[in-house]
């Protein structure tokens, strides 16, 4: 329903997140503070809090296919096409990681060491 709804663990309606797009996937930061959307069709990502406030990160050349927080919580990494992108919490893109020659079709993860990406 282009609606991200927040629920607490006893089923009450925390916060919702109105999208112009269906949800291609979804997640909390490592905090529980903040959620992290990627929605279907859209070269965008929203990072939204419990509040139901939205910040919008724009910058990919293409679909956006999968985004997640570091373990701190101050990054996002963004997939888009065959090119990783890392931003940081306020949207500054900070590092635009090209070289794959074909499209990143696996998930890519922070490491909990030490932020590195795989």
């Amino acid at each position: 329903n282009k609606t991200v709804s927040i629920w607490s663990n006893n089923g009450k309606l925390l916060s919702e997140i109105p999208t112009n797009d269906d949800i291609k996937n979804v997640s909390f930061s490592s905090d529980g503070q903040k959620i992290i959307i990627t929605p279907s069709g859209e070269k965008i990502v929203l990072i939204g809090d419990l509040s139901g406030k939205i910040t919008q990160i724009e910058g990919h050349e293409k679909l956006v296919s999968y985004a997640a927080f570091s373990n701190n919580g101050q990054h996002i990494l963004t997939i888009s096409d065959n090119i990783a992108y890392i931003w940081d919490i306020s949207g500054k893109r900070i590092a635009k990681l090209e070289g794959h020659k074909k499209e990143i079709i696996c998930s890519m993860f922070f490491n909990r060491i030490d932020d590195s990406i795989l």
